[in-house]
């Protein structure tokens, strides 16, 4: 009997031990179940907002825009709602001004048990950087620049040719080239005018015999710079092609150049003759992504 009885005791101890065991295998079943239900719905709100700040960037123009007119307005850390589609479904993304052309583009997602969070800062800069004291030298920037060139006030005498012996106070735009002559004797001072095709003379030029011809203002070349005698500018030059010298003649230049390349002139930095003239030049702004995280 007390074999049996004994036999009996430890059986329960053994079925206790398994149920006990059951128990626990379920409960743990059920947590890596949560757990497993969690990391995939974690997994699954992470994704969406990777899609909607991809969606947002990808039309950089539209989001430019929208930070240009968020950065015009006073109030910082206020919040602008930036709408998007996503999968058929309009969608917002909160963007706020933290500092002149910085912000920060922010998300929150919370899908049963689970919460995500997405922030991307964002910084608006000029496309050409052209606020500086040296010479601006934009290399492979300088045909988009040239071909979108415009200035927002300033009004221009067009020609297509000029040879010039005389001094100028103007703002010009040579289509061709420019010639500084340097026999004013036997010069053609001539031009075709933006509009009509009639040459005319340059009676409103300076006639002044000088060593060095001067030209004062605003000077844009799309073509060549042909020096037969020394130049001295005092103002904005932007020139698409050469500086050619002939016979070591040189130029001087009291203002600013932004050229596609450098050139070898007696370069002084005026600010009253260049960054008031450069400030009206439209120059679009670009969006860079400073950071950004998902988590």
């Amino acid at each position: 009997m007390k074999n049996k009885a004994f036999i009996s005791i430890y059986v329960l101890i053994i079925l206790s031990i398994i149920s006990i065991s059951l128990s626990f295998i379920y409960r743990q079943s059920l947590n890596n179940q949560d757990l497993n239900e969690d990391i995939y719905n974690k997994k699954k709100i992470i994704y969406k907002l990777e899609s909607l700040n991809n969606i947002a960037l990808s039309n950089d123009e539209r989001l430019t825009e929208f930070l240009e007119q968020i950065n015009e307005k006073k109030a910082s850390r206020q919040k602008f709602s930036y709408k998007i589609d996503y999968m058929g479904e309009e969608e917002k993304l909160l963007i706020s001004k933290i500092s002149d052309n910085n912000f920060l583009m922010e998300k929150d997602i919370s899908y049963k048990k689970v919460r995500a969070e997405s922030k991307v800062f964002l910084e608006l800069y000029d496309k050409y950087q052209l606020y500086n004291e040296d010479k601006i030298i934009l290399n492979d920037k300088f045909d988009e620049f040239f071909k979108n060139l415009k200035f927002k006030e300033y009004e221009f005498k067009e020609y297509e040719k000029l040879v010039l012996d005389r001094d100028l106070d103007s703002k010009i735009k040579v289509t061709n080239e420019l010639i500084i002559k340097n026999d004013r004797k036997n010069s053609i001072v001539e031009a075709k005018s933006s509009e009509n095709n009639d040459n005319k003379s340059l009676d409103d030029f300076n006639d002044k015999s000088k060593t060095a011809c001067k030209i004062s203002g605003i000077l844009i070349i799309d073509g060549n710079l042909i020096l037969e005698k020394d130049l001295e500018i005092n103002g904005l030059l932007i020139i698409s092609g050469d500086i050619k010298s002939i016979n070591d003649c040189n130029l001087s230049l009291n203002g600013q150049i932004i050229a596609k390349n450098d050139f070898d002139i007696d370069y002084n930095y005026d600010k009253s003759r260049s960054y008031d003239f450069i400030k009206d030049i439209y120059n679009p702004k670009i969006l860079k992504v400073k950071s950004k995280e998902v988590y």
